[in-house]
């Protein structure tokens, strides 16, 4: 398993919390209106594409039209759902998709939590908090 790069999951933890980033599902940025602008929506794994980027990480950042009226951002690969090789390497995870761990030793994908919650009898988080949590709680154990 790679070595996670603590200091850059921290800096993507803390803006998972922040505020900054208004919760979505389905994509990993998108783009509400005619350019980036404070409505878009992200995947918590979004956020971390965009934290990497703005943290030295080497990802190409481009948005794209999919549709009349509608926009997002892609990391490195234009069909990319997930995070980039790329990202994905920046952050030391093993995957595209991490593996978190929930509250009750469950384990979910990071985007099934974003966008189906990590227990599906519970209502949908409407803020990254738990994600944060759970990333935390996962590749940070006791730090």
């Amino acid at each position: 398993m790679p070595e996670i790069n603590v200091e850059l999951l921290r800096l993507g933890i803390t803006a998972l919390r922040s505020g900054r980033f208004k919760k979505g599902v389905g994509r990993l940025h998108k783009i509400v209106g005619d350019e980036p602008g404070p409505d878009d929506e992200y995947c918590c794994l979004g956020v971390l594409s965009v934290v990497a980027a703005e943290n030295d990480c080497s990802v190409t950042r481009e948005i794209v039209a999919l549709a009349e009226g509608y926009l997002r951002e892609v990391f490195d690969s234009e069909g990319a759902d997930y995070l980039s090789d790329e990202v994905m390497k920046c952050y030391g995870f093993d995957t595209v998709n991490p593996i978190l761990l929930t509250p009750d030793g469950r384990r979910v994908s990071a985007s099934a939590w974003n966008d189906r919650g990590y227990d599906y009898n519970l209502p949908l988080e409407k803020d990254f908090g738990p994600i944060a949590d759970a990333f935390e709680r996962t590749f940070l154990p006791a730090t």
